[in-house]
């Protein structure tokens, strides 16, 4: 450690001292030590983004504090030790660059509140991923697959994937909560493969929306979360726009073009209506043509692909019973936080 990064912690040592008569010992130690795991290093901009971690978790700790001593919460203690990177929403955009610390903190801690309600549906520190379906119709070894990704944390802490085999070919992260009493799912990200990490494919997807009666893969991975959603007991999906999805935060200016994904079209495509400059609302319900608007020509591939999801519905259902009961009829305690200014 060079001179000038050592007198940069004895500085935050000192602060963290002076400034913390009120806040308890064992949260202050605890806090000191999950800043140098979510902010390690010795640069200039590790030191500063310590020291925001730092003051923002001592200026918040009522909100934090719930990540860490809420025995209502059996699993999230737990996991916020073993996971501290889920806190930091201290200091980077959590799902829509439109929430501040405190919003971003409360829509967190609301996910996890929601997933204790579930009964922990997918438990990341126990599992790698719950397969949800196959798709045999279209590929014998598609499935639909929720799991978690390190690279989609603040996007959502919930990802639901379409797989081919072992491989990731489409991907929608999202988060839970309760909202006055209704379950909602708030997706902050969609996201397929490039030719860069995948060679092959375009001609994987060609080829599966052949398979799928002309459904792409981006439209098979939306309308199957669709079909999740209603089988969990989401009442409203909410969708992060294209200006405010979290990789468009300045902080990552850097990487801006790496999204390349225009989220408002493909929202509208998909049926979804716009709330306000932020958020869409996707229909519980997919869009489906009458059979006197296709083509004579082209029903039969409708059918098919009707069938398809139909079938898909049944074995996502199944599953959810088989881990949690039925999911119809779990008691929601909804519970509210105030979205509060950072």
């Amino acid at each position: 450690m060079g001179f000038p990064a050592f007198v940069h912690n004895v500085m935050l040592r000192r602060t963290l001292i002076r400034e913390s008569a009120s806040v308890q010992p064992d949260y202050a130690a605890w806090l000191w030590r999950r800043s140098a795991e979510i902010a390690g290093g010795h640069s200039p901009g590790a030191v500063i983004r310590r020291a925001r971690f730092l003051y923002l978790g001592w200026k918040h700790q009522d909100l934090v504090d719930r990540f860490l001593g809420d025995r209502r919460y059996s699993g999230l203690g737990p996991l916020a030790n073993e996971r501290p990177d889920i806190l930091n929403v201290l200091v980077a955009p959590y799902q829509s660059t439109n929430w501040g610390v405190r919003t971003r903190l409360c829509k967190l801690h609301a996910h996890y509140e929601a997933m204790n309600e579930l009964a922990w549906l997918f438990d990341p520190l126990t599992e790698r991923e719950v397969e949800l379906c196959r798709l045999p119709v279209i590929h014998p070894q598609l499935r639909l697959v929720l799991d978690e990704a390190i690279w989609f944390a603040d996007e959502g802490p919930l990802v639901f994937n379409l797989f081919l085999e072992d491989t990731r070919l489409f991907s929608l992260a999202f988060a839970l909560r309760f909202e006055q009493d209704a379950l909602i799912a708030h997706v902050g990200a969609v996201q397929g493969r490039n030719s860069l990490e995948l060679p092959d494919v375009r001609d994987v997807y060609r080829e599966l929306t052949h398979a799928a009666f002309g459904m792409r893969p981006r439209d098979l991975l939306i309308e199957t979360f669709q079909l999740a959603c209603r089988h969990l007991g989401v009442e409203r999906i909410f969708l992060v726009s294209s200006d405010h999805q979290q990789r468009r935060a300045a902080v990552f200016a850097g990487a801006r073009h790496e999204v390349h994904a225009n989220y408002d079209a493909i929202w509208l495509e998909r049926g979804a209506s716009r709330l306000d400059k932020s958020t869409f609302e996707l229909p519980l319900h997919a869009r489906h043509r009458d059979a006197v608007d296709i083509p004579p020509r082209k029903r039969r591939q409708y059918e098919r692909r009707y069938a398809m999801l139909d079938s898909a519905s049944e074995s996502i259902a199944e599953k959810l019973r088989t881990r949690r009961g039925d999911v119809l009829t779990f008691v929601k305690k909804g519970r509210q936080c105030a979205e509060e200014p950072a």
